[in-house]
């Protein structure tokens, strides 16, 4: 660990003299050596570019164990506390005081990689039958879709993730109303499309040498999430197109993100805004027009319109952040516009990958039978990434009979964080354990680290086939 605490030091030094900007306007770090050490507490001398030095006094982990890296936060309270500033002396104050430094404005040339993993949809629904010869005609509809392939797969196994409600069509002729026919373009690609117009109604369609053909995998309706299979992946190997980067970390407010999709059917196009609300929840009426549901989303002020549907979100790096999927049309209101997680959506999709059959094409999620609540949230600063964080302390309200967490698991319960596949994951806001139930396989345990009665707990949860249900 000193090892590392060393390095933590280097990198934060690094830090601050990287983004000295002036060394005459304002003081600014230059340098940080350790003092003294009792083995719970260190000193640091840092050293300012007027000459000043101070003498911080920084806890050393818990009873000296597990040295913290030093982040702005210590260095800021360090300095407020040896300066004998008051509570209106602010982080902000701290920086523009001490840590004077201009952000150069990143390259964003990567965000619109995502371009190269996306793909425009045609769907083909039949509308139309002619009685005499029992030929169909079809009518086309317009969306967008990521290239995937699922982890540890061979390189042929392509897959295209959408939005449910672009291969639904409610007037289609198939009985469950998903298109028959599916073909994709990469962007690039040449969009040859031809139609012939039918006596008895509908259409017949025809693709140029372009058109990459897929077949439906399976998806959701509740979460809007469908899954598609290339057949002739060698359309995607033999270009520049690329399978995806998922970001699996959380996106926070202001945040750059590109939104690359079918806008409006005129060929992929890239808008570029930020993320307005990190996660809300947003109730809609679904692909069949009837069914009314609600779908957590981040809400985003790039500019999407029919056809961006299924197309990705991307971060300043170029990694999925989420599946645009929605808007709000009004006159009175503008840059509005919903994407489903994509940490949650991609699981979703590789659960459909792994469940589905020639009967069954839902996903099937895991029923731990717990109802969540959050007693108090924050919002809280991190002054290694400079962003705001909210981070929520989540409570068991309630456990339904004969489920897998009864008796196991206590109305009052604080969750702490859940071991599942024998990876730790935190559960630090409301929303975390439903997108983590797609990871959950049958036959499993899962385990629960939980605060009790002002006791840490450890709860180990036995998971069976008939704790699990399709997800329509």
């Amino acid at each position: 660990m000193k090892s590392f605490f060393k390095y933590a030091l280097v990198v934060i030094v690094c830090f601050a003299c990287m983004f000295i900007y002036n060394m005459f306007q304002a003081p600014t770090v230059v340098g940080i050596t350790k003092g003294e050490s009792n083995g719970v507490y260190d000193t640091y001398i840092v050293s300012y570019s007027d000459g000043s030095k101070n003498t911080l006094t920084i806890k050393n982990g818990v009873d000296g164990e597990d040295a913290q890296d030093i982040s702005i936060d210590d260095l800021y309270l360090a300095t407020k506390t040896a300066k004998g500033y008051g509570d209106d002396y602010t982080l902000l104050d701290f920086i523009e005081e001490y840590m004077a430094f201009s952000v150069e404005e990143k390259d964003e040339a990567k965000a619109y990689l995502g371009a190269l993993s996306t793909v425009e949809v045609y769907c083909e629904f039949p509308t139309t039958l002619n009685f005499s010869t029992y030929d169909m005609g079809y009518d086309l509809t317009i969306g967008s879709g990521i290239i995937y392939k699922p982890e540890g797969a061979g390189a042929s196994e392509y897959y295209v993730i959408t939005n449910y409600h672009v291969v639904y069509y409610s007037e289609s002729l198939t009985s469950d109303c998903i298109a028959e026919k599916f073909n994709c373009f990469l962007y690039g690609s040449n969009v040859e499309i031809e139609e012939e117009e039918l006596s008895f109604g509908g259409y017949n369609f025809t693709y140029g040498n372009d058109a990459i053909a897929c077949e439906y995998v399976g998806g959701s309706m509740e979460y809007d999430i469908a899954v598609l299979k290339v057949l002739d992946s060698s359309k995607i190997t033999s270009s520049n197109a690329r399978a995806v980067m998922v970001n699996y970390d959380d996106v926070t407010v202001g945040q750059t993100v590109v939104a690359v999709g079918n806008a409006d059917g005129l060929g992929t196009s890239v808008t570029r805004g930020i993320i307005s609300v990190d996660n809300e929840y947003v109730t809609m009426l679904a692909s069949d027009e009837e069914t009314e549901i609600t779908f957590r989303a981040m809400r985003t002020d790039a500019s999407v319109n029919g056809g961006n549907s299924g197309g990705g979100l991307f971060n300043v790096d170029g990694e999925l952040v989420g599946i645009v999927n929605s808007k709000i049309v009004d006159e009175e209101i503008e840059g509005m516009a919903f994407a489903l997680p994509a940490v949650a959506s991609i699981r979703l999709a590789d659960n459909v990958i792994a469940n589905a059959t020639l009967s069954s094409k839902s996903p099937k999620k895991v029923d731990l039978g717990l109802t969540l609540a959050v007693k108090s949230s924050s919002a809280q600063y991190d002054g290694t990434t400079l962003s705001i964080k909210i981070v929520e302390d989540v409570y068991v309200s309630k456990v339904k009979a004969n489920s897998a967490c009864h008796s196991n698991l206590l109305v009052g319960d604080k969750l702490i964080s859940v071991l599942i596949g024998g990876e730790l994951f935190k559960i630090d806001r409301e929303f975390r354990l439903d997108d983590l139930s797609w990871l959950i396989t049958p036959n499993s345990v899962v385990v629960f680290n939980i605060l009790r009665s002002n006791a840490e707990v450890t709860v180990p949860i036995a998971i069976g086939a008939e704790d699990f249900k399709a997800v329509a």
